[in-house]
Order: C-alpha cells, then sequence, then structure tokens
C-alpha cells in the first residue's frame, strides 16, 4: 500500500489515476474534518470521495455522493454544475429509501437544479463507464 496526496498520480491494474481533494466534507462543527481523497480515473471517472471537491480537470462521469450525514441538496446541485459531467451517477445513496432516491434525481435533474440526469444504478446491478 502507498499512502498519496492531491496532486499525485499513480497506475493501477492499468488505469491512470490522479488524487484531487484534501478534507472530508463538514458534518457538524464537533466533530473533526479528515483527510478525504477524491480520484479521477483514465482523466473520465470521478469519484469525490465524502467531499465536493472539484477537481482541476474536465469529468466524464461524476459519481455523485448523494446521500449521507453531510450532504445537502443544494450544495450537490451546485457541485454538479461546477463540474459540469458529461454523465452523472449517485453513489453513497443507501441511506435514503427508494422514494428519497428518486426525488433526488428529480431534484438535481434537467429542467431543475442540474443539466444532467441523475442515474440510479439498482443494488446488484452495473453499468459502463
Amino acid at each position: 500500500m502507498t499512502a498519496v496526496t492531491a496532486g499525485d498520480a499513480f497506475t493501477a491494474d492499468g488505469f491512470d489515476i490522479t488524487v484531487h481533494g484534501d478534507l472530508h466534507a463538514t458534518i457538524h462543527r464537533d466533530i473533526p474534518r479528515v483527510v478525504n481523497l477524491g480520484y479521477l480515473v483514465d482523466g473520465r471517472v470521478y469519484h469525490p470521495g465524502d467531499a465536493y471537491h472539484v477537481p482541476e480537470a474536465p469529468v466524464g462521469t461524476l459519481l455523485l455522493p448523494a446521500a449521507g450525514p453531510w450532504t445537502r441538496t443544494g450544495e450537490a446541485a451546485d457541485y454538479v454544475r461546477a463540474v459540469a459531467p458529461e454523465r452523472l451517477v449517485q453513489i453513497h445513496e443507501a441511506m435514503p429509501s427508494e422514494i428519497g432516491q428518486h426525488s433526488m434525481a428529480r431534484l438535481l435533474s434537467p429542467g431543475m437544479l442540474t443539466d444532467v440526469p441523475l442515474e440510479i444504478v439498482p443494488p446488484g446491478d452495473s453499468i459502463e463507464v
């Protein structure tokens, strides 16, 4: 195992990965923030971890943390706008019910708060990116 920090780049199993971010999103002022890094894979797929850090590179597919103790719908919408991905896929979706997941997808959709539809991947399903 090798520790990485923002700005690093490495190859893993044939994938080129760049490292972005710094700290976990704030949950509450009484909970200390910890290191959180995002990973851009092959310059196309970005997993931001538990933060809404905007990478300094274009993003084809953004894996959007859509639920958690630190997430807020308005911040998620602003984040999607800032990253401006071609594709948006919901992750960190275990906390809300199916109705809650679809509600977030509706809010973060064209005609509402973003220009990119939020895809929901049902448990056990997979997608190609």
